[in-house]
């Protein structure tokens, strides 16, 4: 807060004022920019939280959360799309449930990543499966993805909370294990609030190819 008060101060300080405005005024006008310069950074601030521009962003129209898993979904069409045509389809999907989609890249091992908040995600991975006449078997991986500074923070959190331990000062690694426990949970929620978002895009997806291809499905080997 001091750093921020002197940086203001200089700003209004250093302000160029025409020299025929009375000294008076002059420093009313220089406390004035003084102010506007320590609420510049809080109003910016106020507008991102407002307009959902921050890690922890969530929707209202997310579906609910479920358990942090794999799990394995497919999707039989009679309408051929290439890969990209129906990577695009699920981006789309996502975006409109509210979720924050990243494409892999060409040596990446999986296609889209959803970002569920600070520590933690989902990722999609696809295969196709190609049946002639226009007729495909989309297949698809969903899996959890922990950001990669969760497990270093939890675990470095409750090291250094062991290593308290031994010196009886019970209140820092109370405290310490507390926050490794939270963190820990918070991965585990972001992990599953990404997957839901996954698993109802794919869903979506599958909902609206069945209902145009019903009783024309490939027989499943016993």
């Amino acid at each position: 807060v001091g750093v921020l008060v002197v940086q203001a101060a200089i700003g209004g300080a250093r302000a160029d004022l025409p020299l025929a405005v009375r000294r008076l005024r002059r420093w009313k006008s220089r406390v004035t920019i003084g102010v506007l310069h320590l609420l510049q950074p809080v109003m910016r601030l106020w507008g991102r939280l407002g307009y959902g521009l921050h890690p922890l962003k969530r929707s209202a129209s997310r579906p609910r959360p479920i358990f942090p898993g794999t799990y394995q979904r497919s999707i039989w069409s009679t309408e051929w799309r290439s890969a990209q045509e129906r990577l695009e389809r699920l981006e789309r999907r996502m975006k409109r449930l509210g979720a924050r989609v990243r494409r892999g890249g060409d040596f990446d091992s999986w296609d889209l990543e959803v970002s569920g908040g600070l520590l933690g995600g989902a990722r999609l991975r696809m295969a196709i499966e190609e049946h002639g006449q226009g007729r495909q078997m989309a297949r698809f991986m969903l899996s959890p993805a922990l950001a990669r500074w969760t497990l270093p923070l939890v675990g470095g959190l409750a090291a250094f909370a062991a290593f308290l331990s031994f010196f009886d000062n019970q209140i820092a690694t109370i405290l310490l294990a507390g926050v490794a426990a939270l963190s820990g949970i918070r991965g585990f929620a972001d992990c599953s609030g990404a997957l839901s978002v996954l698993q109802a895009a794919v869903d979506e997806d599958r909902d609206e190819a069945s209902s145009g291809a019903l009783g024309d499905r490939p027989m499943q080997a016993s």
